[in-house]
C-alpha cells in the first residue's frame, strides 16, 4: 500500500478517538469510500490529506510527508462556533501529545513501509468564517518525517 495512503489511515484512527470529533465525518484524500457522499447528519467534516513524500537528499535519506488536516463545521449545526473550536483544540492537543510522547507518535503513525520519527507543526489557515458556504473552516499543516522501510 502507498505510504501516503496508509499514513492517512493511521491519522484517521487517531482522530477518531477524539471525543470532540465524534459528530464529524472523517474523510481521506486517498480513500474513495470515505468521499463518496457527505453525511448530512454530521456536524462537519475533517479531511486528511497526505502529500507525496519528499526525500531530504539525493541518496537514501529520511523522507518528509506534508499532511493537511482540514476541519469544516456547518453553521446550522454550530451557530456560535463552539463545536468547531472544540474540534480544532482536540486536534491541536493531539498534535501536542505527539510532540510530548514521541514514542507513542512513532508507534501510532508508523506503518508497513514507513517509520515515523518526527512531527512538525507547520502552521495553518487560521479561523475562517465562510458565509457563502455556511461553514467555519480551519486548516492545520504538519510534516511527518521518518525513514522509508525496505522489505526486499
Amino acid at each position: 500500500m502507498l505510504i501516503e495512503k496508509e499514513l492517512e489511515q493511521r491519522i484517521k484512527a487517531e482522530i477518531e478517538t477524539l471525543a470532540a470529533l465524534a459528530e464529524y465525518q472523517i474523510v481521506l484524500s486517498r480513500d474513495c469510500d470515505t468521499i463518496k457522499g457527505e453525511r448530512k447528519d454530521a456536524t462537519g467534516v475533517v479531511a486528511i490529506t497526505a502529500g507525496y513524500r519528499q526525500h531530504d537528499a539525493f541518496s537514501l535519506s529520511p523522507i518528509s510527508m506534508p499532511v493537511t488536516i482540514s476541519i469544516v463545521t456547518r453553521i446550522e449545526q454550530d451557530r456560535t462556533s463552539a463545536k468547531h473550536e472544540a474540534a480544532v483544540e482536540a486536534v491541536s492537543d493531539w498534535l501536542s501529545a505527539c510532540h510530548k510522547d514521541g514514542e507513542r507518535m512513532t508507534a501510532n503513525l508508523s506503518c508497513g513501509k514507513f517509520f515515523a520519527g518526527e512531527l512538525r507543526c507547520d502552521g495553518g489557515s487560521g479561523f475562517v468564517f465562510d458565509s457563502d458556504a455556511g461553514v467555519f473552516r480551519e486548516t492545520i499543516s504538519v510534516t511527518i518525517r521518518g525513514s522509508e522501510i525496505f522489505t526486499a
